[in-house]
């Protein structure tokens, strides 16, 4: 008997309420990036906040700070209003089943 492989994908379970919420308070850090899976941006919008704050002395940060804005702002049109919230989800499960006639385990012994 051949091999059957099945999958299943997992709904999206994404609120764009919650979504807007967590872009609205923590945009500039990132907050909605990470609640969508999109880790990396998440991070390099930390990154980006926190070298704009320490070197915003200088006035070198604030250019870091303009960038991050800049980017939450996109973010405002392209994950919050119009993205689609589970283009990023990484939940989906793969179940493989195997099942062998006893015929052919036999022969094969």
């Amino acid at each position: 008997m051949a091999d059957v492989v099945q999958t299943q994908e997992f709904p999206c379970k994404k609120s764009r309420f919650v979504v807007f919420l967590l872009w609205f308070f923590f945009g500039g850090f990132g907050g909605h990036d990470f609640y969508v899976g999109r880790t990396w941006a998440g991070v390099l919008k930390i990154i980006l906040a926190i070298i704009g704050i320490i070197t915003s002395g200088i006035l070198i940060g604030f250019i870091f700070i303009a960038i991050d804005i800049i980017w939450v702002l996109i973010d405002l049109f392209v994950v919050v209003l119009a993205g689609d919230l589970c283009k990023w989800q990484k939940e989906k499960q793969t179940v493989i089943v195997v099942q062998q006639n006893q015929n052919d385990s036999s022969n094969s012994q």
